[in-house]
């Protein structure tokens, strides 16, 4: 978290700096693999933008840790490519993230869809779900599921 921090403040070789000193051997798969975004991350903040997509392939190739960390992995390397100008590969990174992802928390299939060429008109895109109408307190269903007047007590 530090180095990506690092990271976001600009300073990509303090990030690098504080990622050296992980222990993957002993670091949980999940950080590894968060380590290695941020690291390929700040390669490509430096001008190494080769070497960062070289490092999350190599990742993404041994197939180690939980899905949704894959995922991750596999979305970053999707990113960089698109930014490399590779968008086959790009696409077919989304694509496996995706797969790695069935609850879709990523956003892989817009990115896939954008690359695609799909996109929703504006109208659509922005248009607020309709509001149910608004009950007044003197009004109860009747019997079938109409609103109707409220019926006094005595009156029932």
């Amino acid at each position: 978290m530090i180095a990506d921090c690092e990271r976001a403040l600009g300073r990509p070789r303090d990030a690098l700096e504080v990622l050296a000193g992980l222990d993957t051997k002993q670091a949980p798969a999940p950080l590894v693999i968060e380590a290695l975004i941020v690291e390929a991350g700040a390669r490509a903040d430096l001008g190494q933008r080769a070497e960062g997509l070289r490092l999350l392939k190599n990742a993404a190739s041994r197939r180690v840790g939980p899905d949704y960390a894959r995922a991750r992995l596999l979305y970053a390397y999707a990113d960089l490519l698109l930014d490399d100008g590779d968008e086959a590969q790009s696409r077919a990174a989304f694509v496996l993230a995706g797969l790695l992802d069935p609850q879709g928390l990523l956003n892989t299939a817009d990115r896939v869809a954008e690359l695609d060429g799909v996109t929703l008109p504006e109208s659509l895109a922005d248009e607020p779900e309709p509001a149910e109408e608004p009950h007044t307190p003197d009004e109860t269903m009747d019997a079938d599921g109409a609103a109707g007047p409220e019926k006094d007590e005595e009156e029932a």
